[in-house]
This record gives C-alpha cells, structure tokens and sequence, in this order.
C-alpha cells in the first residue's frame, strides 16, 4: 500500500486524467457554458465512470477489480471520444484559445485539493460522528467481489442506503492499490476541491469575467466562508452585549455568561461545532428539539464523509447541466427525445419478476418493466420540448445519481433542471404556457433517472414517511441571519438595485411569495387537522389502534396533548417571530418579480441575459429554505431536524453561487451607490470570513498534528490499540466472511472490526441500521444472538448460532470481555487459532 504524500500524488494525478478524458464530452453536450464545462468535467468524468462501473458490476458482467474499473474507464472514454471525433477540430482551437482559463481552474483545483490534503493529514482519525460508518461503507465496498456490496453492519445484506459516493471513492482506491483508511481522506479533499472548482466554474460562466480571477467569489461563498457564529463568539468570549441580548439570541452555548477572563477565541472544546446548531426549536412544554443547520465548510472542517458531503460536487455539475439549457444549450427542433419507442408494451409481455430466483434477473425484470413505462409515457405525451436527446440522456444519468448520492437532492435538482427549461421558454411565451412542460419534463427525467439507477432502488429501503406540519417553530428572525447572513446581504443589495435599474414593479412578484406562505401554513393546518382530529375518528372506527399512536405521538412531539392549545399556538408563534418568514417572503417575492418580469422576443435575446438564471436559483434556494417553517418530511426523529438539515444544505449552494454574481454585479456597476453596496457586501463576507479563520486553526491544532501528519485514518487505533490493530491488518487481507464481535451504541468503538476491515459484522451499530431499514425487525434478535455466542456454555448453543449466521472469525479481545461474560474455553476447544496477539485473539470457523 502507498504511503500518505504519495497516496495523494496519485490520486491528483488520476482526477486530473479524469477531467481530460471527460472534457471531449462536455465540451459537446454543455456548449452555451463560456468554459465548455471544463471546470466540471472531473466530476462528470467521475459520475459516469463510477455508474458505468457500478452498473457492470451490479449486472454481474464484470467483477469490482482494478480490471473492471478499467473497462469502465476504457467505456468512458470510448464515448467521449466517440462524441467529441467530429468536431475534434473546434475542440482543439477552443483549448489553444483559452490557455489562461484552462490553467486558472486547474491551479483552483490543485490550491484546494493539496490545501484539503494537510488539513486532513492534520487530523486524519475517522473517530466520532458518523466517520466509522463512512469508512466502513468504503472498505466494504473494496472487499466486495461484485455489486450491491455487502452492509458491514449487518450480515448477508446489501448496503440500504444511498453509496454512490463510496462507490467512486472506493473505485479509485482500489484501481491505485490504496487502502480504505487513507482514500478515506483523500474522499474528503477531493470532495472540496470538486466543490472549490465547480463553483469558480459555475460563476465564471454566469459573470463571464473578462479576467478569471473574479470567479473566485464563487468558491468563496460557496465552500469556504462561514456563518455568523463565528464572530458572535468573539463577542461572546469577550463578554460584549448585556445577557439578555443573548438570551433573546438563544443560540445553545452562548445564551449564557462566558467564563472569565475575557478572550478573543471561545475556550470551549470543539466550540466551532457549534456552528451548526445556530437554530433553536422549542416544543410548547419548552424543551429543546434539535436543528441541523450545516454549511459546507463546517462539514469539511468535521470531516464526515457522508452523502449530503459528497453528494455537493454533482449538485454543482446538475447546476451546470441547468444553465448551458437555460443558456440555450440543449436545444432540439423535433419532438420530445424520441430516444425511447413510440409503441408501448403491454405489461403483460413484461417477465414475471416474482418468479425470478437471483438477483441479476430480477434487475433484468425490473429495468424491462421500467422501460415500457418510460415508453407508455412518452407514447401518451406529444409536447415540443426543446432539448435534444444528448442533453436529456445526460441529464437523466446526472439527476438519477443525485438520487443514489443523496437522494433528498434528486426532486431538488430534478426541479431545478425543469425550471430552468421554462423559464427559458417563458421569456417569449409566458410563464402560464410553461406549466405542463415543466411538469412534463420533470416527471420524464425522474422516471429516465429511476430506471437508469433500477439496481439501486431494488435494494433500498427508506425511513421516509410522509409529510408533517410544522405549527410552532418557524425559524426566527436574528437566527435566519446569523445562519445565512453572508449570503442574504449581497442578495438583497443586488436585487434592490437591479429593480431599481430597471425600474421594475415587484408588487405582484411579493404578493405571489406571501401567497406561496400563506399556502404553506394553510397546508400544515389541513394536515395538523388530519393527524389530531381526523386520524382519531377513523382509528376509533375501524379499531386501528395505530393512527390513535400515531396522533397522539405528533401532539406529543409539539409539546401538548390538546389540539385547541397546538391551533392557538400556531398562530401566535407564527405571528409572534414573523422575521425569518418575511425576510424569506421579501426575498422570493423580489426575486421571482425581476425573474417574471423579464421579457424577450427572441430565443438569442433570452439568451443574452444570463442574470435570469441566478434569480432561479436565489427562488429556489427560498423556496428551500422557506417550507421547513411550515412542513417537513417524516422520519425517525419525529422533528424537522434532518428537511432543515438537507435543504437548508442545497439552499446555501444556490444562494452561494447567487451571491457571488451579485458581487461581481455590484462591483461593475458605476452609479455613486456602488461603493455603499459593495463595501457593504464585503463587511458580511468579512463577518462570515471570521468562523473559517478561527475555527480551522483549532480544529488543527494550529496546523502542528499531536502525532505527526498522515492521511492514514485508522493512526489513532495502531497508536492506541497495537494488538487490535495487528488483528485488523490480518482480517483485511483474509477471505471474506463474517465477523462476530461486540454489539453495542452508536458513536462508540463498536462495530471497530467490521469497520477497519470491510468484512460483515452480525450487527454494527442498531441504531444506524434502524434508520437505514425503517425500522429494527430485520435484525430483531441479532444482538442477543451475539452476546449469547459469547456468553453460553454448551457448544451446541454456540454451534447454532455460528451456523445461523454463517460466521467465519470470531473476535475475542478486551471490548468483548468487557461487554460480555466470556466463556472463550469454548472456542479453545472447538475451533483453531487464526490470530492471536498480547489480549487479541480471532477464532477461525474451519
């Protein structure tokens, strides 16, 4: 295995081939971009090489080894150069014509992608959070012989959840023989640097600078600056404001006194987490709910490889895919993408999937079945729909991946991809007229998306559970702009001063925002009614003991257990902190007012006033941001904890990129406020620059790592635990099986084997696998069924359970003694010595 420097030479040195091999590709599918898509054509070449991968794989035409990474590759770039080979002339003048562009975005990615590799090689560990979950997804997949790859953390099933971003990081560490541990890092840095250069990219082609250097603005927005908080804890540490003022702030952890003396950085231990939890909800007894409210940087500085992380990069690139048809891009004369057959089947022709017996024909089953749905739809829709069938087969792979990275994103970006087509359109048609086409081209790219990404979704199980109201925590005011502060000053600056350059009237646009509100908060009312008065009467009717629980547990999450006290709450909280809703309304209404307002009379004139597109993203982004004040979608946690988590996530990408064109917008501006707005501006960003500037230092220990640098995330436990690990590099290079070993929490040392080595554990963390499955009845048991194999006396008891779970090695060390009561004179006497070193000892099952 490589060492740490070069680890990441040849992991730079592979995205950089990547982005060369796809850029023939974006070059032709994305040619109203003014870069051609070059910024973006890692993270295409990246996508479509880990789905042509993924998908052999998971057929079972190849295999997961260096030689079927390769034969992806090898499809790759058949296909762009297949795509590329006519116009290979025009290709050639663009590259020698824009040298200067092409050297500023590979010198961006190179500067973040080599500043991300010493953060992480200044705390590499994969300890806390949700680390030893995404490094154990890694290493199952490069233990896995084919696809789906196996969950670690339960035995004898397949990953549930969404791991298309594990799959590419794990393709190239196994393509360049590099371990788990230290592609684990490398993920994350090449994750920031796809985002630092996707955004420069995006903004560029939106500003179309004649210097490059103005994009900058992009990155800066997007991926580097922080909220507020940060420099609300300098005022904090230095004991400025009176207590109320910080009570009335209610942010944990700085509602109450500092500790003397006074300081200019916060003293508390991980204080920049803080960051992340600047919204505060309260149910009606007064306790605390907890809210998510991450921004990327805050994500990079942790160090979690999870799906909103690495799903960013492609949310970009799905950006990118929006504006070149925005732009005029994609456009096509005949009707829509007849790609597809006409003539639909019959369902009745399709194979019976029920009576298949593997896995690979049922997926065979399921993409037939899907396609002749794709095909009926298309025979019962006759709509023009300008964009070719390239641009749609594209966008279809694109947006169906943001499904298996994250899949909160795909309805998102789905939406956004289908906005941008009419809003294209409605510049000389109306926007009236583009209605059904909106529809129709978003429900025809989900479903092209679904089918494209079948093998994922035959294995998926989600919590999701529907749509519930949320009647008494709309975000305030001052914690709405502490949260997005940097981003919603030049927001609000540049969309005052552009309505007051065209002199536009934003009446109607502010009257539709307040209508969308009221809409929303009459949504959650309808459905509040649903759950507490309507739910009651049909469990009392058809004696379904489940919608009573089911009622009774939404008015027990509010805090209540009276309908009449949750209405009348409703409208006082709303009415009583009605800042953060208006200043979203405010926002909305004026950027969908210019957005509605602009007119042309030509395709090419639409064309030429590209500042339409950051007003769809600075509407989406409100829009994003402006429903969790009203309703959320269901899960476990029973709040709006994890919609304002992944939309407000999204939301600060739009706004972001929004914001950087509006601060290259004012600085070319020459009127006598310019100066005013753009000093304005900078003061936000400034404000925002003080959490990175602080809070990167103390997450590195000012750049001097306790134990010297590596990108190895498993240091910490050769350091530690020396004996584990030794075991950990045996079972890692050992034939596939099963591992018993301790069960227990989430967030602890439990599941360590599984994690280290990739191979299944009977059961990892249950909780985690709760939330991945809806529920715990799939592996009800398993965990009494572990702590009996440890713990029983009689052989043939232990025997059974071995046999039940197909288990390979058992693991005996000092967390197992600690956990159980281990009578390991058993295993001595019935099974072989296959490691044993200092309190480590692993059983092998012959």
């Amino acid at each position: 295995m490589m060492g740490s420097v070069s680890a990441a030479i040849a992991w730079y040195l592979a995205l950089l081939l990547t982005g060369w091999i796809a850029f023939p590709l974006a070059y032709r599918l994305l040619p109203a971009l003014p870069d051609r898509g070059y910024a973006l054509s890692r993270a295409l070449g990246l996508l479509l090489w880990g789905y042509f991968f993924w998908l052999l794989a998971s057929l079972h035409l190849t295999f997961n080894t260096p030689g079927g990474i390769l034969w992806s590759a090898a499809l790759l770039a058949t296909l762009s150069l297949a795509l590329a080979w006519p116009r290979r002339h025009a290709l050639k003048r663009w590259v020698q014509n824009h040298k200067n562009l092409i050297l500023w975005e590979e010198l961006v990615f190179l500067a973040a992608f080599a500043l991300w590799v010493y953060v992480r090689g200044c705390v590499p560990e994969a300890v806390g959070t949700e680390k030893p979950m995404e490094l154990a997804f890694i290493n199952a997949i490069l233990r896995s012989p084919t696809f789906p790859p196996h969950d670690p953390w339960l035995s004898g099933y397949a990953i549930s959840y969404y791991y298309f971003g594990y799959v590419m990081v794990a393709m190239l560490a196994r393509l360049l023989g590099i371990s788990g541990t230290i592609a684990f890092n490398l993920g994350l840095s090449t994750v920031f640097a796809l985002t630092v250069v996707g955004a420069f990219g995006i903004v560029y082609d939106l500003a179309r600078p004649r210097n490059p250097a103005p994009a900058l603005f992009g990155p800066l927005f997007v991926a580097i600056t922080g909220n507020w908080e940060g420099l609300l804890e300098i005022f904090h540490a230095r004991g400025w404001f009176s207590p109320s003022f910080w009570q009335w702030l209610d942010i944990k952890d700085l509602a109450t006194a500092p500790q003397p003396p006074p300081a200019w950085t916060p003293q508390r231990f991980w204080w920049w987490w803080r960051a992340s939890r600047v919204v505060t909800d309260r149910n009606l007894a007064g306790g605390i709910q907890e809210v998510i409210d991450e921004f990327p940087f805050f994500s990079y500085l942790l160090g979690d490889l999870h799906p909103h992380v690495l799903a960013y990069p492609f949310a970009l690139l799905a950006v990118g895919l929006a504006l070149n048809l925005y732009l005029g891009g994609s456009r096509r004369v005949a009707r829509a993408n007849t790609w597809v057959a006409v003539s639909p089947l019959s369902h009745a022709e399709a194979y019976p999937w029920w009576h298949v017996r593997h896995w690979e024909e049922k997926i065979r089953a399921e993409l037939q079945l899907a396609f002749q749905q794709v095909r009926a739809l298309y025979h019962w829709i006759t709509h023009d729909i300008f964009l070719n069938r390239g641009a749609f087969i594209l966008a279809a792979v694109v947006l169906g991946g943001m499904a298996f990275l994250n899949t909160w994103d795909f309805p998102i970006y789905v939406g956004l991809f289908a906005a941008a087509h009419a809003a294209r359109q409605a510049r000389w048609q109306g926007w009236l007229s583009q209605v059904k086409s909106f529809l129709v081209l978003g429900v025809a790219l989900g479903l092209a998306g679904g089918v494209l990404y079948l093998p994922f979704y035959v294995g998926f199980s989600s919590q999701a559970g529907g749509i519930l109201p949320n009647l008494i925590n709309p975000t305030r005011g001052a914690q709405l702009w502490v949260m997005f502060g940097p981003l919603l000053v030049p927001l609000f600056l540049w969309l005052g001063a552009e309505a007051l350059r065209r002199r536009a009237r934003l009446t109607t646009g502010l009257l539709t925002a307040l209508g969308v509100a009221l809409a929303l908060f009459g949504l959650a009312l309808i459905l509040a009614w649903g759950i507490v008065v309507l739910l009651p009467v049909l469990g009392s009717s058809f004696d379904n003991l489940t919608l009573l629980q089911a009622s009774q547990a939404f008015l027990g999450v509010n805090g209540t257990s009276s309908w009449q006290i949750l209405l009348i709450a409703a409208f006082r909280r709303h009415l009583g902190s009605p800042w953060g809703t208006l200043t979203l309304v405010a926002l909305l209404g004026m950027a969908w007012g210019l957005l509605a307002s602009t007119k042309a009379t030509t395709p090419s004139q639409s064309q030429a006033k590209q500042a339409g597109f950051p007003l769809l993203l600075v509407v989406f982004g409100a829009l994003l941001v402006l429903a969790p004040n009203f309703v959320y979608l269901r899960d476990q946690f029973g709040t709006r904890m994890n919609t304002v988590f992944k939309f407000y996530y999204q939301g600060w990408l739009l706004w972001g990129l929004a914001a950087a064109y509006a601060v290259i917008w004012l600085l070319r501006r020459t009127e006598r406020w310019q100066p005013v707005l753009t000093t304005a501006c900078f003061l936000a960003l400034a404000a925002g620059m003080v959490y990175p500037a602080m809070a990167l230092p103390s997450r590195t220990n000012n750049f001097h790592p306790t134990f010297g640098w590596t990108l190895n995330a498993g240091a910490h436990l050769e350091r530690q635990l020396p004996d584990e690990w030794a075991a950990i590099q045996v079972l890692s290079h050992a034939p596939l099986g099963t591992v018993a070993e301790a069960v227990g929490g989430s967030y602890t040392q439990y599941a360590r084997i599984s994690t280290y080595t990739g191979l299944p554990t009977v059961l990892g963390w249950p909780g985690h696998e709760s939330q991945w499955r809806g529920g715990a009845a799939l592996f009800a048991g398993r965990e009494t069924d572990i702590a009996t194999l440890y713990t029983a006396r009689d052989w043939e008891t232990t025997r059974q359970i071995i046999d039940q779970y197909h288990i390979r090695y058992i693991v005996v060390a000092p967390l197992e003694r600690n956990t159980y009561a281990v009578n390991e004179d058993k295993f001595h006497q019935h099974l072989p010595v296959y490691f044993q070193q200092g309190e480590v000892t692993i059983y092998f099952v012959p």
